[in-house]
């Protein structure tokens, strides 16, 4: 009989790490291990800089390359290089049957047995009896506290130890080879880099890697085990076709042996519970691998430290530190990680998203850094996500830009022909009618009408109307909301006084009635189409009205009577009015069925809402390069907002009250604050799941129109603002 105080079940890295914190207190630590001690695992062999950063780099004997880059492959074949360094100190390779030995003769105070199967446990008394095989004897273990640190494929072990085996759904997979290769050709072709290949339209929810040693390269793909089911694909006939294909970029010969294959399953869940009577699970047996590249190496040591705190007040007689070491591990890994993880993995799984954040990330620093920290994780991913988040306003900005691109020039082309006076008056309409903007209401016009087979000469003149008629909204609004910038430059009212700024809104407005007076001199457009579009324009007018006097109305202290349904409305009168009459116009104009009609009138209504939905997150988050105006400024004048009404609804009293009293200011003082309420009770991603909403009901009102060049971008619009909504996954979890 083995007395000890601790049994381990595993000597991978939250075996051994669990094995020599607990030693090295001055407990009689026995760990099982099934297999050999120096057996290899089916893992890439990359190690974090986070996790040599907190626990040490090993010895140089142990390092088969140092890795200080990171490449990420797009669909299209792009890279966007991204730095692993931090604090001098780079990630590494490894092979895991040297890496785990060495771990394993660190907790050289703990007692390893190998090619031990367990045959039967029993709990008794507070202690548990395990009986085990090896192949010299039987043996018999006695221990007050169980560590399962077995993997997540343990199922016979975790039944009678009584925890419920891990469920294929969500579960990651994998599959590998090693290949043997030169040193100096895997010098060439990699340096300190490892590359991560993104193909989601092969290998959905996955990615291949290949990850250089010193004579050998470990390729290999994962994915979800719903996917393999799903798709039926085979991963080991989807891991060589894409080696086929990189032999010649390599350098590599497709002959280069190969010395080993493996693949395996990761769960990709927090397990609950982790913890039983005088247990807990670790590592990969407590689910807490990375969502984002699977890896988990690090998660599982730290995992172990967490549990190796537990242990030592739970056998001082702390009948609830097992319960606490749940909290911890499922408190640290999903604030640490997980939430975050889980609300970016969709910009690695979109072949879209996917192009254009590699893209973007070329020029954009904040995107390199974000997914430099997900890949090294030295230091919690919130940083990552925001770091993106922020970045994918601008992505969504130029996206935006590229599909409309056509019809924007063409517009601003007709806008530089409205006032061509040498006075006063058209230089200072001008300074804010051709400063840019998304012309997207005019934009609107000519697609829904030329979707719908209408000419686009016929569309012009009401589509300038309509955007010259917003441009004179903007210039109110400004005065109204004390508005200091917008884009990208002093609001009229600040450069010339608001006498003249009312005067130039007031033109503009005017400016848009000629442009309808103007069918008058056309062939086909007749009276009563005229006065259609005229009617559908005084309708869309009124409305916003009604809406910016709701809007002025509004006092943050209304706010705990406000609802979701208030505020749609509200943004409906205000933004879905104005985008619903350029849709109706453009069927108007292509003397469209009625049925048809009303069908692009609610479209422009339910674009317009998910519009103002995610405008309102870009005043909190984006930077003013892209959002062309003030940060903050619904803060500055309480505006009412859905992560407001969110946030007034799910806070705490205390939390409440700071929220009201930050809002009653009325300036940007606190607005960080304010910002962090609203992600302590996630209202971004009640914005996001609010705007998908309504870009769904959009995007099913777009079915009417035949298939056409127009048709495909409404469409491109309506998925582009749908990557701000991908932030929020759609099932609300964060595990």
């Amino acid at each position: 009989m083995i007395e000890s105080d601790v049994l381990i079940v595993g000597a991978g890295p939250a075996g051994s790490q669990a094995a020599y914190q607990l030693s090295e207190a001055g407990l009689r630590v026995v760990v099982l291990e099934k297999t050999s001690l120096d057996r290899e695992k089916p893992c890439g062999g990359a190690i974090q800089t986070g996790e040599l950063l907190e626990f040490g780099a090993p010895p140089e004997k142990i390092i088969e390359r140092r890795i200080s880059q990171a490449r990420i492959f797009g669909p299209d074949g792009s890279a966007l290089t991204i730095s692993t360094q931090h604090e001098n100190q780079s990630g590494i390779t490894v092979k895991r049957s040297v890496y785990d030995r060495w771990l394993q003769k660190r907790a050289a105070k703990a007692q390893f047995i190998e090619h031990a199967q367990i045959t039967a446990l029993l709990r008794l008394s507070n202690r548990w009896q395990v009986m085990a095989n090896t192949p010299q004897e039987q043996i018999s273990i006695e221990a007050p506290l169980i560590i399962h640190a077995a993997g997540g494929n343990a199922s016979m072990l975790e039944r009678n130890l009584g925890l419920e085996p891990f469920p294929y759904q969500g579960m990651g997979i994998t599959a590998q080879v090693w290949l043997q290769s030169d040193q100096p050709v895997l010098d060439r072709a990699f340096g300190e880099a490892i590359e991560f290949h993104f193909l989601p339209s092969r290998i959905p929810e996955g990615y291949f890697w290949l990850f250089p040693k010193r004579d050998i390269l470990v390729a290999g793909v994962g994915t979800t085990m719903d996917v393999i089911r799903g798709r039926k694909l085979s991963l080991k006939v989807e891991l060589e076709e894409f080696l086929k294909e990189q032999f010649p970029r390599l350098g590599l010969s497709p002959s280069a042996p190969r010395v080993r294959q493996d693949g395996g399953k990761v769960p990709m869940r927090l397990r609950k519970p982790i913890y039983g009577d005088g247990l807990m699970a670790i590592g990969d047996a407590a689910g807490v691998g990375s969502i984002i590249h699977g890896g988990g190496i690090y998660q599982a040591r730290k995992s172990a430290l967490f549990a190796a705190d537990a242990a030592l007040e739970y056998l001082d007689g702390d009948s609830k530190a097992l319960k606490r070491y749940q909290d911890r591990v499922h408190e640290h890994f999903t604030e640490h990680e997980r939430r975050w993880d889980n609300r970016l993995k969709p910009f690695l799984t979109d072949n879209h998203l996917v192009r254009l954040i590699l893209g973007k990330g070329r020029d954009d620093s904040s995107i390199r850094e974000g997914l430099g920290i997900l890949l090294s994780s030295t230091e919690g991913h919130r940083r990552a996500y925001e770091l993106i988040e922020k970045a994918s306003f601008a992505l969504i900005a130029d996206e935006l830009d590229e599909i409309i691109r056509d019809e924007r020039e063409q517009i601003n082309r007709e806008l530089k022909t409205l006032f061509t006076d040498d006075t006063h008056l058209h230089r200072m309409v001008n300074e804010v009618l051709l400063r840019g903007g998304k012309r997207l209401r005019a934009v609107l016009v000519l697609l829904v009408g030329q979707a719908l087979g209408a000419d686009v000469e016929e569309l012009l003149p009401v589509a300038l109307a309509y955007e010259v008629s917003h441009t004179a909204s903007l210039v109110h609004d400004d005065i109204i909301d004390g508005g200091e910038w917008r884009r990208g430059a002093q609001t009229l009212h600040r450069q010339y006084g608001v006498g003249h700024a009312i005067t130039a809104g007031d033109a503009l407005l005017i400016k848009g009635f000629q442009m309808l007076a103007s069918y008058q001199e056309r062939d086909g457009v007749d009276k009563e189409t005229l006065v259609r579009l005229i009617s559908v324009g005084c309708r869309s007018g009124l409305e916003a009205s009604e809406g910016e006097v709701r809007d002025i109305n509004f006092s943050p202290a209304e706010i705990e009577d406000k609802t979701v349904d208030d505020y749609i409305e509200l943004i409906r009168l205000k933004t879905g009015a104005l985008l619903e009459a350029a849709t109706e116009a453009g069927a108007v104009l292509a003397k469209a069925p009625d049925d048809a009609t009303t069908t692009m009138r609610e479209f422009g209504r339910e674009l317009g809402i998910a519009f103002q939905i995610y405008d309102d997150a870009k005043d909190l988050l984006a930077a003013s390069t892209v959002s062309l105006k003030s940060r903050f400024t619904d803060i500055k004048k309480g505006k009412l907002t859905a992560q407001l009404i969110h946030t007034v609804h799910a806070a705490t009293d205390e939390d409440r009250k700071k929220l009201l009293h930050l809002l009653s200011l009325g300036t940007s003082e606190g607005a960080e604050e304010i910002l962090e309420l609203y992600r302590r009770y996630d209202a971004l991603q009640f914005n996001q799941r609010l705007s998908r909403q309504h870009l769904d009901l959009a995007a099913k009102k777009l079915e009417l129109l035949p298939k056409s060049v127009w048709r495909e971008k409404l469409e491109g619009i309506l998925r582009v603002l749908g990557y701000w909504t991908r932030f929020a996954p759609e099932d609300g979890g964060v595990n």
